[in-house]
């Protein structure tokens, strides 16, 4: 094992490093900003498409050194669009997370008042998980009730012998919480969230919370969205829905990018927000990505036409 020894380099020698290897920097004051403010690697995700490619005869990598015309602004504005990005995504994300609770606290409600407590309304592999399972979730939603930011739920739970109903437990539980207890419901309680979401299988439905949590902690704790492969990426779509996918319909490596999860979280807003412009708002953003060396929008995922999908409201 390499242990580390690059030398701590202050924000102006990180700036000549930079030009060194090829680098513009054509507003010093404006890199120091950046370099100050969000940090050497975290901006180096952003100049990292500009890196040469070196050919080592098995295979390629990234050089240190920078093609021509690359520069610290458009690493720049490439940081500030991906922000927004986020911005714009966690909006829709919201509104999905929180229709998504209150599907499941109706749909559970109406079997028990306690339904997410019992083993009865959950699959078999929740219950007998032995990482994460029906019974530590239980617990771990217990502990989040007890939490002093939650004191006006934390009485309804002491009032009423340490239980509280679906409908009010909803409020403790964050979008990681939704889509696993999501998963382990049995399927004949499943479907009901499935069909309010237009989404024609309890497989879809998993799939796609799943991967909108993962697509939410993303944007929540600011971490590079625009390129990036997803750890969680959605199921392709199947059935009815490979309509409103058909620009990515059987290409499986495109669900693993960006674009596929953006187009996703669409759908499902539609189903929650009908009418909505804020499809519009994300395809006006996407339209502005700042291309560069190495920035456009297939490194997103996208086709070549994604512009001419209706969800977005762009011309062809």
């Amino acid at each position: 094992m390499t242990t580390y020894e690059k030398p701590h380099l202050s924000i102006d020698q990180q700036i000549d490093l930079l030009e060194s290897r090829g680098l513009v920097v054509p507003d010093r004051e404006e890199a120091r900003h950046y370099l100050g403010t969000v940090g050497y690697y975290a901006m180096g995700s952003y100049w990292y498409p500009a890196r040469r490619v070196v050919d080592e005869g098995s295979g390629s990598r990234p050089a240190d050194t920078f093609v021509d015309g690359a520069s610290f602004s458009d690493a720049a504005a490439l940081y500030l669009f991906d922000q927004k990005l986020r911005l714009i995504a966690l909006e829709a994300l919201e509104r999905v997370e929180r229709a998504l609770k209150v599907s499941v606290a109706y749909t559970l409600g109406k079997r028990d008042l306690f339904a997410h407590r019992d083993a009865v309304f959950m699959h078999r592999g929740f219950v007998t998980d032995r990482y994460w399972n029906h019974a530590r979730w239980v617990a771990d939603l217990d502990g989040k009730v007890k939490r002093k930011g939650h004191q006006h739920i934390k009485a309804v739970h002491d009032r009423y012998n340490g239980k509280l109903p679906i409908w009010i437990a909803i409020e403790v539980m964050d979008f990681g919480d939704i889509s696993r207890l999501i998963w382990g419901m049995s399927e004949e309680h499943a479907e009901p969230v499935a069909e309010a979401l237009n989404l024609y299988t309890v497989k879809a439905l998993v799939s796609w919370s799943r991967a909108m949590n993962h697509l939410r902690n993303l944007c929540a704790h600011h971490q590079r969205l625009w390129n990036r492969e997803l750890t969680v990426q959605p199921s392709a779509a199947r059935g009815p829905l490979r309509a409103f996918f058909a620009q990515i319909d059987g290409e499986e490596r495109l669900w693993q990018r960006p674009y596929a999860a953006l187009l996703v979280l669409a759908y499902l807003h539609e189903q929650v927000v009908p009418g909505s412009a804020w499809p519009q708002v994300l395809g006006a953003h996407l339209q502005r990505l700042p291309v560069s060396p190495g920035v456009n929008h297939g490194e997103m995922g996208a086709p070549d036409a994604w512009h001419a999908h209706p969800a977005w409201g762009l011309t062809a």
